[in-house]
């Protein structure tokens, strides 16, 4: 995930961490710029989540989420290894 961010090349700061609260460990990635969540969630076509879930702090504008599946890996692992434009699957 810290490769895929890089390559982003994202305008502002952003903090990720893995959280293991329940079940399968979950990724939460904060970021200083809106546009910065919406490029990620487009790359790897995440849906929009309730406000609020899992812990999440009450003044979260928005989150988003996806399942990191096999697929998903796989065609992230892909677009980085061609060091060319990622793909949207």
């Amino acid at each position: 995930m810290a490769k895929l961010l890089d390559r982003l090349g994202l305008a502002g700061d952003y903090f990720v961490e893995i959280v293991r609260a329940s079940g399968a460990p979950e990724i939460h990635a904060e970021f200083s710029e809106r546009s910065d969540a919406d490029r990620l969630a487009s790359v790897v076509h995440a849906a929009e989540a309730p406000v609020g879930i899992a812990g999440s702090p009450s003044e979260v504008a928005s989150q988003q989420q996806f399942i990191l599946d096999d697929a998903t890996a796989a065609a992230i692992t892909a677009s980085l290894a061609m060091e060319g434009e990622l793909d949207e699957r």
